[in-house]
């Protein structure tokens, strides 16, 4: 079980992210067969649903993975604490019930797709994301709906972090996430870059970047949480 501990997160400096990069790396290797096959089950997960009548089928896989992300948080910090992935330790922490109201607001990065597409291609925009009707349209348009969602996505990166390990509620969750992002933003400045880098080669790759990097940016962003809260002790 977790205890919430106040929110105050450590002031972080643009060489952070070098550091962060390179504990990702080495935490990532501990365990990547592991990590590839953990995202790619949630990755036939997502798919699964999406076969599901549209547009529901399309949103409900975007609040299942909403959900099941936020497990990988506790996964990680087991692999960082104790050195190898554990499902059994899930049931170690607090804050499951949380989850799904979370999974609301953690939908924000798909609004910014679905406004993104409308934008760019109108109500074929819309079809695309959501009834998955095929359109014509460029790569470049693709890589821009994909990488649109990143920055809220690193806004609220922390907040299932901060329920599963910290045991806050979800609104303190989510103010904590958008203060120590704002706060530490030079460096994860860096990481976010990345991450629009790799979403953006999706259309180009054949979804092969982000299979390959996915893994490895899971756990900067776990080693970031690391960082920016390193004050903060997770007991259970």
């Amino acid at each position: 079980m977790t205890i919430s501990t106040p929110f105050v997160p450590t002031k972080a400096t643009l060489d952070d992210s070098a550091n962060w990069l390179k504990k990702g790396w080495q935490l990532f290797t501990n365990a990547p067969f592991s990590l590839f096959g953990l995202l790619m089950t949630l990755l036939i997960i997502e798919g699964g649903l999406q076969l599901l009548p549209a547009p529901m089928g399309v949103l409900l896989s975007k609040l299942m993975m909403a959900g099941l992300m936020a497990s990988l948080w506790p996964l990680l910090h087991n692999l960082s604490t104790n050195g190898r992935l554990s499902f059994a330790s899930l049931r170690q922490y607090s804050g499951w019930h949380r989850i799904p109201l979370l999974c609301l607001p953690l939908l924000l990065p798909f609004i910014v797709q679905l406004a993104v597409a409308a934008s760019l291609l109108g109500r074929d925009g819309l079809d695309l994301l959501l009834f998955a009707v095929p359109v014509d349209i460029a790569a470049y348009q693709l890589a821009m709906i994909f990488a649109a969602g990143a920055p809220v996505s690193l806004l609220l990166m922390f907040a299932p972090a901060r329920i599963l390990l910290a045991n806050d509620s979800v609104g303190t969750a989510l103010r904590a996430s958008v203060s120590a992002v704002l706060r530490a933003w030079r460096p994860l400045s860096v990481v976010l870059l990345i991450n629009v880098i790799v979403l953006a080669l999706v259309p180009y790759t054949f979804l092969l970047s982000a299979l390959l990097l996915s893994p490895w940016l899971m756990c900067v962003h776990y080693q970031a949480y690391r960082g920016i809260f390193s004050n903060q002790k997770e007991t259970r």
